[in-house]
């Protein structure tokens, strides 16, 4: 990663902020039954994490006689019921904290509408972590650099003091098509596609991201008080 100063990051949702990709799985697969549907192939459900809903509704639905707008709309029936106690993970808000506290800005561009994320960021309680929120249902979704373009202009940001973090290609590729640098998180496997973007961007699990930043020269290492 070019040793460039960063002034604001610009985070994904889903899968980064946020443990949704369980529940997304689950939603799709009760999905399938619903409509008698043969079972999907979990290695092609992965690789379409963080696509919007119509995308992936259109893919899976394909050859199957299925209409993708049904699809859409029982898919988002589910996954509603399925991610009712979706929660942050646990290295979200305590590293918002520092990453403000530094004075690095925050934002989040989410392919999700904002009739499904904005309810997940509210309840969760990091809206105030956030100086502009991007939904795909109002903008063009990503790889599209769009809702990137909108959070640089509004916060007088340029591109080269941005960071991206997300979890999926269209989160690197949204930033390539700005010249802006990005980070990748993962679990503990390193996603299918790893290989075709190790030279344009960083990959960390998502326990190490606070130290990745560290080590980028992004974040300030916090000293711990010493006692007196």
């Amino acid at each position: 990663m070019p040793n460039r100063p960063v002034e604001m990051i610009v985070f994904d949702w889903d899968g980064t902020l946020i443990d949704s990709s369980p529940c997304v799985v689950v939603a799709h697969n009760r999905t399938a039954e619903t409509f008698g549907m043969a079972p999907h192939d979990q290695s092609k459900l992965e690789t379409l994490l963080g696509q919007p809903s119509d995308i992936v509704s259109k893919v899976l639905t394909e050859d199957t006689g299925v209409n993708a707008k049904d699809y859409q709309t029982c898919f988002r029936d589910h996954y509603t019921q399925a991610a009712a106690n979706i929660d942050l993970f646990p290295f979200t808000k305590p590293l918002l904290k520092k990453l403000i506290a530094q004075n690095i800005r925050c934002a989040i561009a989410t392919n999700k509408p904002r009739a499904i994320a904005e309810k997940e960021i509210i309840r969760t309680g990091v809206t105030e972590f956030f100086t502009q929120i991007e939904y795909a249902s109002e903008s063009s979704a990503k790889p599209d650099p769009e809702m990137l373009i909108r959070i640089a202009t509004n916060n007088h940001v340029k591109y080269e003091n941005m960071l991206m973090i997300g979890d999926q290609t269209n989160d690197v590729d949204a930033a390539i098509n700005l010249n802006m640098d990005s980070m990748i998180l993962y679990d503990q496997n390193l996603p299918l596609w790893y290989a075709r973007y190790t030279e344009k961007t960083v990959f960390a699990t998502h326990t190490e991201l606070e130290n990745t930043l560290i080590s980028n020269g992004i974040l300030e290492p916090v000293q711990p008080a010493t006692a007196r």
